[in-house]
């Protein structure tokens, strides 16, 4: 794995939301991303989101349950993509509150909301 991306300011903050407390588990956010990877790596709708995220690394955290994904441009790329697709998946337990992608100048949220987009196939006939 290429550790320069480290010295990039390059990233994607994942803010995960907990639907239910799974019984007295209490969890690592090491293990919430394994788990998201582990969901979404199998993914074979999607050939590109699994080979994005090999490329990934887990650069740190912000509590609660927020994980900040260092890549290259195009990993990242993909990722967005995928989210504005609905084809992110959440790991078990969680569901995804929102997503921000940071390129060096701030944040900017990518929240996906399905009421927001028009259905043009109507449009078209």
């Amino acid at each position: 794995m290429n550790l320069g991306i480290l010295s990039s300011t390059r990233c994607i903050a994942i803010a995960f939301k907990q639907e239910f407390a799974l019984a007295v588990r209490t969890f690592n956010i090491y293990d919430v991303y394994k788990s998201f990877l582990n969901v979404n790596v199998v993914n074979t709708t999607n050939p590109y989101l699994s080979q994005a995220l090999k490329k990934c690394l887990l650069l740190g955290h912000i509590e609660p349950f927020v994980i900040l994904i260092g890549g290259d441009e195009a990993s990242l790329r993909t990722l967005k993509s995928c989210w504005m697709r609905a084809q992110l998946q959440p790991p078990p337990g969680f569901r995804i509150e929102s997503i921000a992608y940071h390129a060096g100048h701030g944040m900017s949220h990518l929240d996906y909301v399905i009421s927001d987009f028009i259905d043009l196939s109507a449009e078209c006939n």
